[in-house]
């Protein structure tokens, strides 16, 4: 009683709760996925209407053709950065699909998880597939799914970060010309 000590330690997990962890983590990168989606898609509005402001005001305004060499040449370069704006965040909703070709008798454990592989097979091939799986592949694809959707989330994020940031500047800059141009016109 007094000389050993019971091993505390825990179990090991259950390839189950190991399952469930790994579905959790799965849903819960897909659930990141919409929420960048979602953000980008209100990012695009923004800088779309941003582009048509901008465009409307140098064209829609007698005076912009008193502008000087050098406010028009910031009015473009806002313009030009609002447009790669608009385009980064276009590409960060844009869906990824994979375009590497499947062999029709590939359906291998790296292929089981994607729509774009899955559509080129029955039904029972699919079932027959699956039934076959162990939990520990299960894991392992899993797992490598995880990593391959992580990264492209790390891409949308990335996308999103460098839309917002030409949007920001163009923003700044396009505003120095459209400022002149507002505040030298009289309202009629």
């Amino acid at each position: 009683m007094w000389g050993k000590r019971a091993d505390l330690s825990p179990a090991p997990p259950s390839a189950d709760v190991r399952l469930e962890f790994a579905w959790n983590a799965y849903w819960a990168q897909e659930n990141w996925s919409r929420n960048v989606d979602t953000k980008a898609s209100i990012v695009l509005a923004l800088e779309t209407a941003a582009v048509g402001v901008v465009l409307a005001a140098i064209n829609g305004n007698k005076s912009a053709i008193g502008l000087a060499r050098w406010q028009w040449a910031l009015a473009f370069a806002g313009l030009g950065l609002l447009l790669l704006a608009v385009l980064m965040a276009g590409l960060t909703i844009v869906p990824h699909i994979r375009r590497d070709p499947v062999r029709r008798h590939d359906l291998s454990e790296r292929r089981i998880f994607w729509f774009g592989h899955l559509r080129q097979f029955d039904l029972e091939e699919i079932q027959n597939h699956l039934g076959a799986l162990t939990n520990d592949v299960c894991l392992e694809i899993l797992a490598r799914e995880v990593r391959t959707v992580s990264r492209l989330i790390w891409m949308k994020c990335v996308r999103l970060r460098v839309s917002m940031l030409l949007g920001f500047g163009g923003a700044i800059v396009v505003t120095i010309p459209l400022w002149a141009l507002f505040v030298t016109t009289p309202f009629p």
